[in-house]
């Protein structure tokens, strides 16, 4: 009799999640589509982006009292709004972003914003308490400062695009990156549901501080090599990098070394994913055109990963050995190199060379101040 009460608790609480997840995924995926259709048929970016911020603003103010009563119909309904507040100014944010930079200093940028927003997210993490009306506050000043960052961009003076027919589905270079971000993407929340039911979610939580600090670090590193060397390779160094450190935990995954090892490449992968699939290589595949639909592909499968983790991956945890999940997150890693091998390198050989030539006049430079 115990033991069917706490697998009935197991299900409730897996139920209760999953319908949380299922309204904040689904609030996230229309809001991302309802952007781009306002942006395509409406209103301009800039309006876009500053309605945006003001209803990420009121929709924070008014978080205590769509609390009350606190049901969880209240909650769903909560999850779905938040969602869709937050979502559906992405792809013009990111769009906006890749206009406002250059091919040559994109991942560089990229990389910046990216520390950025790591930093935001452990100090959030820290600020967070049990007192709703002080969460509350924290939230309203941290959309506000979204806001003031929409501001400046009307002294910008981009051109407005139609985005109706920016983007080629058939285009083999998008196909290729695209199809390798799905693949990862689909994937990673087997690796971290198997490390929940090892190690727990305490350890793997608070290690995840660690890797966030690490993925900054090396976030700054690949923008610059992407910057002077291609998107391309630092990509496919990420790829063979985590399939590796999923290889080593499915021969030891009850090691903690082992664990402590993976989740040190782990943080130098996503410090190079979150600059090359999140900022970088869509502006680049847009290539002067508007870039909402392009950055979509980055947006929808790092959203449907957080979807699958809730609702695939304690299945995943519970019926299969560690070994075995381990093995095949990185077998599929290494099969998400393929594509990559196909695609072309998105950083302009002309950029490379500029650099090159400008490192030979230095080092010229440096040997002609030496002997005179």
């Amino acid at each position: 009799m115990r033991k069917l009460i706490i697998i009935n608790t197991m299900v409730s609480d897996y139920v209760t999640e999953l319908m949380f997840c299922t309204f904040s995924f689904t609030g996230t995926v229309l809001s991302i589509f309802t952007g781009i259709l306002l942006v395509s048929r409406f209103i301009s970016r800039r309006s876009l982006l500053l309605n945006w911020a003001a209803i990420g603003i009121l929709s924070s103010t008014a978080l205590p009292f769509l609390l009350l009563p606190t049901t969880e119909g209240s909650i769903f309904a909560l999850a779905f709004l938040i969602s869709f507040s937050f979502g559906f100014g992405l792809p013009s944010a990111l769009a906006q972003f890749a206009e406002t930079t250059s091919k040559a200093n994109r991942a560089k940028m990229g990389a910046i914003v990216t520390v950025f927003m790591i930093l935001g997210n452990i100090i959030a993490y820290i600020m967070i308490t049990d007192n709703l009306m002080l969460n509350t506050l924290i939230l309203i000043i941290w959309r506000s400062l979204g806001l003031a960052g929409v501001i400046p961009l009307w002294s910008l003076g981009k051109k407005e695009q139609n985005i109706g027919s920016a983007i080629a589905y058939s285009n083999r270079n998008v196909f290729n990156y695209f199809i390798s971000w799905l693949i990862f993407s689909s994937i990673n929340f087997f690796g971290l549901s198997m490390s929940y039911q090892i190690y727990g979610y305490d350890f793997v939580n608070s290690s995840a501080t660690f890797e966030y600090l690490i993925a900054s670090m090396f976030a700054i590193l690949s923008g610059l090599i992407a910057d002077r060397f291609g998107r391309k390779k630092i990509a496919l160094v990420g790829f063979i990098l985590l399939g590796s450190g999923y290889a080593i935990l499915g021969m030891f995954p009850f090691n903690i070394y082992a664990w402590y090892l993976h989740m040190f490449i782990d943080g130098i992968t996503w410090g190079i994913f979150s600059v090359i699939f999140w900022f970088t290589i869509w502006g680049d595949l847009a290539n002067e055109k508007s870039g909402e639909v392009y950055y979509v592909l980055g947006l929808l499968p790092y959203t449907l990963s957080a979807f699958l983790r809730v609702a695939v991956g304690p299945w995943v945890a519970e019926f299969f050995s560690p070994y075995a999940v381990f093995s095949f997150v990185a077998f599929l890693l290494f099969l998400a190199v393929i594509p990559l091998m196909y695609a072309p390198e998105t950083l302009p050989e002309n950029v490379v060379k500029e650099w090159e030539l400008r490192r030979y006049v230095e080092k010229a430079k440096r040997i002609r101040e030496k002997f005179t």
